[in-house]
């Protein structure tokens, strides 16, 4: 998506070559226009039938909200830590943040899903797809069908949508970064 593209580069901070702070408009404050044009270019990518939405706390509930909105459907997040309004028949699996260097438990409760549902899983940043393959894993113990995966922004140099890709799934990015060296981003057109 161009418009992504042109403000990742106008405002966007990287440090180091692995390293992109898009805070000011994507992950901590909003720019609600930009969002709602890139839900409306996940809507157009995936043209089928999505139950819900599934995403992980917290960086990505925005985009998963805008989208979720698109297909008219429910949005769940996936929690970090279990918590004690959190009950029931919970589903965790490991997961690896890079961003925090950290191990933690990834819950959502089964409750909130039907088995058959079909899912689109989202968030804002794909880099070595930890996230995403904890969340295919909680989909999997689900019985939930995987339509795909949509990412704000895919660092394609660390690996993370070509082993999505790999495993059959339509992994799609509205900016893919193909390398970023001494604060210069190229992206992959």
């Amino acid at each position: 998506m161009k418009e992504l593209e042109e403000k990742i580069v106008k405002d966007g901070i990287t440090f180091g070559d692995d390293v992109l702070i898009v805070a000011g408009f994507l992950n901590h404050n909003i720019e609600i226009n930009l969002l709602r044009k890139m839900a409306k270019e996940v809507r157009n990518h995936f043209n089928t039938k999505i139950d819900r939405i599934l995403t992980v706390e917290a960086s990505g509930i925005p985009f998963a909200t805008a989208i979720a909105m698109e297909y008219n459907c429910d949005m769940l997040f996936a929690k970090k830590t279990m918590s004690s309004n959190l009950a029931g028949n919970i589903l965790s699996t490991r997961i690896f943040s890079y961003t925090h260097k950290t191990e933690s438990n990834l819950v959502i409760n089964k409750d909130y899903v039907k088995k058959g549902e079909r899912v689109l899983i989202v968030d804002d940043f794909l880099a070595k797809g930890n996230a995403s393959l904890a969340l295919l894993e909680l989909a999997k113990q689900a019985g939930l069908e995987v339509v795909g995966f949509s990412m704000c922004i895919e660092k394609e140099y660390q690996g993370g949508g070509k082993a999505l890709r790999d495993l059959g799934y339509d992994c799609f990015s509205l900016a893919s970064i193909k390398s970023m060296k001494d604060g210069k981003i190229v992206f992959n057109n």
